[in-house]
């Protein structure tokens, strides 16, 4: 009876702990702070080992089960194994609070530890779990604040923008201001999108006038418009490797916005703001010569098209080297000195602003 009762427990044991690491990186991590310290109760139950022994067998297969299931996710990052690292550190905690716990309650319940010893134990038991959902808290917030806020903030936007037919998320819970913030959106207007955040039983941010107002929305999105027309056109002529060049308008010039844009508006290259781009691809070549007559190349490709940019930056890089130049002019590449510019950049002598920087790293 008991090995059918230590099996059943370090079975489930293992299937919650299976169920915490699936439910890493969602909206709904709270409750793994409730769930990892059960699995260190039942695998307390279900293996005869020391609890040091079993933290150490758990955490190595915490870590390959995080590291697996972030790979499945979102392939290879930079931060993946410190993630992985943290995390396992974090439940591997968890699981050694929850077995102390179960421990301690045993103690507990014990009627040969004397009542005053068992009150000890039952007081630092309740602490050591309330603890874990205070640190919970301030960490990733709760489910029950988060709907609070939630509807405090659909309140707050019905009454403020009562016309706009915006839709509101579900808040989440933002570490850094230890506040809830929602996303708000309008199903057809993209540029209508800002969120609003919550603490404390009031509102305590709104980006409507930052974002929508501002036309920082529009902007973002006609740059990313013109930058996919930008690449397409740069692949037919040029068939670039890994090209990602992309344009960005001027996001300072507010003064005059309200006279040219308008939110949700059709995309149009004419527009009377200034854009820059930046050409960012893999290039065999690294000779300033042939880097000049590429770029003398675009700038034609682009002003024959209607695309014009008042200032170009190229980010070029082959299996050995990385070059950067930045801050080149129209005026720079038509005055047939970009080539003798860009190697007074690179000397750090140039007069005319253009920065030319040359390594290794790839970017």
């Amino acid at each position: 009876m008991k090995l059918t009762i230590q099996k059943g427990s370090l079975g489930l044991g293992l299937v919650l702990l299976w169920v915490g690491v699936l439910n890493t990186g969602t909206d709904s991590l709270f409750y793994n702070s409730l769930l990892f310290p059960i699995v260190g109760a039942f695998l307390r139950i279900g293996t005869v080992l020391p609890v040091l022994k079993m933290l150490v067998y758990l955490m190595s297969t915490l870590f390959a089960l995080l590291l697996g299931w972030e790979l499945i996710q979102s392939g290879i990052y930079s931060g993946m194994i410190s993630f992985s690292i943290f995390m396992t550190m974090t439940y591997a905690a968890l699981i050694g609070i929850g077995a102390l716990i179960l421990s301690y309650f045993r103690c507990l319940f014990n009627q040969t530890v004397n009542w005053k010893k068992r009150s000890v134990l039952g007081v630092m038991g309740t602490f050591l779990l309330l603890w874990i959902l205070a640190g919970a808290n301030s960490l990733i917030g709760n489910p029950f604040d988060a709907n609070k806020a939630t509807k405090a903030i659909e309140g707050y936007v019905e009454h403020q923008y009562p016309k706009e037919d915006l839709k509101v998320k579900e808040a989440t819970y933002v570490f850094e201001t230890a506040s809830y913030q929602s996303l708000i959106y309008h199903e057809e207007n993209e540029d209508l999108n800002f969120s609003v955040s919550y603490q404390n039983g009031e509102i305590v941010d709104d980006t409507y006038e930052s974002h929508v107002l501002s036309y920082f929305n529009t902007l973002k999105r006609l740059s990313a418009q013109y930058s996919i027309l930008v690449n397409e056109l740069l692949n037919e002529k040029f068939h670039l490797k890994e090209n990602q060049s992309f344009v960005y308008y001027d996001f300072d010039a507010v003064d005059y916005m309200s006279k040219i844009l308008e939110l949700g508006m059709e995309f149009d290259e004419t527009l009377p703001i200034s854009a820059q781009i930046t050409l960012q691809f893999t290039l065999e070549t690294q000779s300033i010569d042939e880097l000049n007559d590429f770029i003398v190349s675009v700038f034609e490709v682009l002003e024959e098209k209607g695309y014009h940019f008042d200032v170009y930056h190229l980010k070029a890089q082959n299996q050995k080297e990385c070059i950067w130049i930045e801050s080149i002019t129209p005026n720079d590449i038509l005055s047939g000195q970009l080539a003798a510019r860009i190697e007074a950049g690179l000397a750090n002598v140039s007069s005319y602003g253009i920065k030319t920087n040359k390594s290794s790293n790839k970017f």
